[in-house]
């Protein structure tokens, strides 16, 4: 709802009450010791003209579904560190590699912001995803075992079997060559695996019938989240207010895997030593994070937190991983030989399952999901709020203030990566990561809050693509220079990831 909705359904005097209100809490900020700080270290930085209250954010409101396109904008207009102000709060948006480095393996900069953590308060409780820095430490701890390099031999099982039945599932499209979305098919592959290697389910926890309309609330649930970040504090409260209803449904879809769980005892089960895990492979007793779910000090609020994290965590951003992997290859026929050539070389005529050394001789595979997490960075936007002050080169900014960190540009910056709107795989050859800054590509970002399941992620991607392409040729019609994007927290491509296959040989 745009701002001039609400305005419609206040009366002329409520209106007067509003804009009185607003004027008074506007000059107290301006008298507030913190602010002066802030507009001091703000005059410093370049950035859009403001309004008195709202600063830029009317410039957000009046057109949310333009907001990301509108920082990327902001970058190529007023350089790679520009300021922004929403409401009270400064934000720093920044698209330099060395400034993103220093933010993000700062010790202050556990934080991912305030309003974030808000937000994502309104359904989950603190989560390993969305919480602050305090509660966070506590959670990463105990949560980087099921996903820790050492424990994923325990997941290639499970990954494989989904990837047979996932070739499977294409053999009709393959014989009749009619287009579709790859997403649909990824969605229900990554599902199936974060369910059997997260809650040791073999069933989804999720049913077919609801999961696209648990998909549909997550993403609805993100844009209209990254949408309330760029209001001021007081019009956002009176939109969520508003949006009451909304939120319930939101919240009731958005339970669904927790009950599903509750419902089977699975929460209360404890692992039998007969389970099959590998402990004795380990530092710490392999754990999945159903086991760590069923312990005492989780109350139902965490739980169903937990559970929401990694469902879309665990399957919807690898889904929209692979599903734009697979348009690349599809699109850039010459790459997709050359990784079908690297599989043949490691499997030739056989179809026998993905090994776990069969992993780390798919090279140029990795180099094509990476390039591809370089256009398509599926964080467009990394956020931190510093709990104290930061250097950033010359300028000391102030504890609070946002910090927005602009991957897509940065990862599209000509002076880290050459004709940077081109598909090339060998950016990613050993020699030229080398002379990367480390703070120039940040899929998964860097510091101590970077992603959780990169590796993970990587099995999954490995085993199904080359699942995939070991049965199917892929094509697309697409052209790369005209694929729209949308973004939030998350990316994709307004129009879906249209591929058709043929048959290799017998699939």
């Amino acid at each position: 709802m745009e701002l001039s909705q609400f305005f419609q359904v206040l009366n002329s005097n409520t209106l007067w009450i509003l804009i009185f209100t607003l004027i008074i809490y506007y000059i107290r900020l301006k008298r507030n010791e913190k602010n002066i700080r802030r507009e001091k270290c703000a005059s410093s930085f370049d950035g859009p003209t403001t309004i008195p209250y709202f600063g830029n954010s009317l410039n957000f409101i009046l057109r949310p579904e333009d907001i990301a396109n509108t920082l990327i904008h902001y970058t190529k207009k007023y350089g790679p560190r520009y300021r922004l102000w929403i409401g009270e709060k400064l934000s720093i948006v920044i698209a330099d590699a060395a400034d993103a480095e220093t933010v993000l393996t700062s010790s202050k900069s556990l934080n991912k912001g305030q309003d974030f953590c808000e937000l994502f308060g309104r359904i989950f409780a603190p989560s390993s995803f969305s919480s602050d820095g305090n509660v966070w430490k506590q959670e990463r701890k105990i949560f980087q075992f099921p996903v820790k390099p050492n424990a994923l031999v325990n997941y290639i099982e499970t990954m494989n079997d989904v990837a047979r039945m996932i070739v499977n599932e294409l053999r009709p499209k393959a014989r009749s060559g009619e287009n579709f979305d790859a997403v649909n098919y990824m969605s229900r592959a990554t599902l199936y695996i974060a369910c059997a290697s997260f809650f040791d389910t073999k069933e989804p926890i999720i049913s077919q019938e609801h999961y696209p309309i648990f998909r549909e609330t997550a993403e609805r649930f993100l844009k209209d989240s990254f949408d309330l970040m760029f209001h001021p504090k007081l019009i956002r409260k009176i939109k969520q207010l508003v949006g009451l209803q909304k939120f319930k449904r939101t919240f009731n879809i958005m339970k669904l895997p927790y009950l599903k769980l509750a419902q089977t005892g699975a929460l209360n089960r404890k692992r039998s030593p007969d389970d099959g895990n590998k402990a004795e492979e380990y530092d710490e007793p392999f754990k999945k994070i159903i086991d760590i779910l069923r312990d005492d000090s989780f109350n139902a609020k965490s739980r169903f937190a937990e559970t929401a994290t990694f469902i879309v965590g665990g399957s919807e951003t690898s889904a929209v991983t692979l599903s734009f992997t697979m348009l690349m290859l599809a699109i850039h026929q010459d790459v997709q030989d050359k990784v079908y050539e690297e599989l043949e070389g490691i499997f030739g005529d056989s179809d026998r399952d993905v090994a776990a050394e069969d992993i780390k001789r798919m090279n140029y595979l990795e180099k094509v999901f990476k390039e591809t997490l370089r256009m398509f960075p599926l964080v467009p936007f990394l956020i931190r709020t510093p709990k104290e002050d930061i250097a950033l080169g010359d300028r000391t900014i102030p504890s609070g203030t946002e910090f927005i960190i602009n991957v897509i540009s940065l990862q599209r910056n000509s002076k880290y990566f050459p004709d940077p709107d081109k598909f090339d795989p060998e950016r990613f050859s050993e020699e030229r990561i080398k002379a990367l800054p480390k703070g120039s590509y940040l899929p998964f970002a860097i510091g101590a809050r970077n992603c959780l399941g990169k590796n993970f992620a990587m099995h999954e991607i490995k085993i199904l693509c080359s699942a995939v392409l070991r049965k199917y040729r892929l094509y697309s019609t697409t052209k790369l220079n005209d694929i729209k994007i949308e973004m939030a927290f998350l990316l994709g491509k307004v129009d879906g990831y249209n591929i058709s296959i043929s048959a290799r040989n017998k699939a």
